[in-house]
């Protein structure tokens, strides 16, 4: 669902020719989380006040049709596209997020404490 809100928002927000920048301001965010938000590399903790943002700039008189869209999108498509349909800068991003997400857990503490050997001198 993140990838479809997402790729809904920026268009919405490209068709009414409205800068990063712009939405940053009025959502009171910085670009860099926009531009983020927007490969779905992230998902800000005030979406509700982001999706806002982007209803007033594109002039949506109800934020919910966006939640809507996206939503639509996603029952209509399923999960994101394939690696070979995004663009480069969404490939790297996907590839990063599945490497991160294959690496390895570190093991929780263990309280017991192994016996320490001793070695035998000759």
């Amino acid at each position: 669902m993140k990838y479809w809100l997402s790729r809904v928002l920026r268009e919405a927000r490209e068709r009414a020719q409205i800068s990063r920048q712009q939405l940053a301001t009025v959502a009171g965010l910085d670009s860099s989380t926009i531009s983020r938000f927007e490969q779905a590399a992230s998902w800000p903790q005030q979406i509700d006040r982001l999706v806002a943002a982007y209803a007033h700039m594109c002039s949506i008189e109800d934020g919910r049709e966006l939640w809507t869209e996206a939503l639509d999108a996603w029952r209509t498509h399923g999960s994101p596209p394939a690696l070979g349909e995004l663009t480069g800068a969404q490939q790297y991003v996907l590839l990063a997020l599945q490497a991160s997400a294959q690496q390895p857990q570190p093991a929780p503490p263990n309280n017991r404490q192994a016996p320490q050997q001793t070695r035998k001198r000759p």
